[in-house]
């Protein structure tokens, strides 16, 4: 591989982590915003959150009625 191809996916992975760290940051300020410090609580870090890809729904974290 030449060197341009190995820093296009390198630059292409960064965007993405990127993208993932302010999707991250978006909604953990969502769920402080409006649900509150305690459920804001209940989420794991946001380094777990940025690196656990997988991490989509947030609100599986959230203490509800259903969810306890």
């Amino acid at each position: 591989m030449s060197l341009e191809t190995v820093l296009l996916i390198v630059a292409i992975i960064e965007i993405a982590t990127l993208y993932r760290a302010d999707w991250v940051n978006h909604k953990r300020q969502f769920i402080a915003d409006c649900y509150g410090i305690d459920e804001f609580n209940h989420l794991p870090s946001f380094v777990v959150m940025v690196l656990k890809f997988w991490i989509w729904n947030v609100e599986t974290f959230l203490r509800r009625e259903g969810n306890q």
